[in-house]
């Protein structure tokens, strides 16, 4: 069972902030590219849907992920 401290311990590991720091700079990698019309239409939409993924999965809480799991494998 994944409990508070040891998510609070898994994000402040260095590699999780190594990897947070990779998925935020490749979503403001991509975010300028659709601001700048560098992609075509059905590829922005990949594009803006891998964006919003990449924010929920940076902004992703302790609650959210046991929400997440419990809706999946049941208490």
């Amino acid at each position: 069972m994944i409990t508070p401290e040891s998510f609070t311990e898994w994000r402040q590991s260095e590699v999780t902030k190594a990897l947070f720091k990779s998925l935020f700079n490749e979503r403001e990698w991509m975010k300028e590219n659709l601001v700048q019309g560098n992609f075509d239409a059905e590829n922005e939409l990949k594009v803006k849907g891998r964006c919003q993924a990449v924010g929920l999965i940076l902004a992703l809480t302790y609650e959210e992920l046991l929400d997440s799991l419990k809706e999946k494998y049941g208490d």
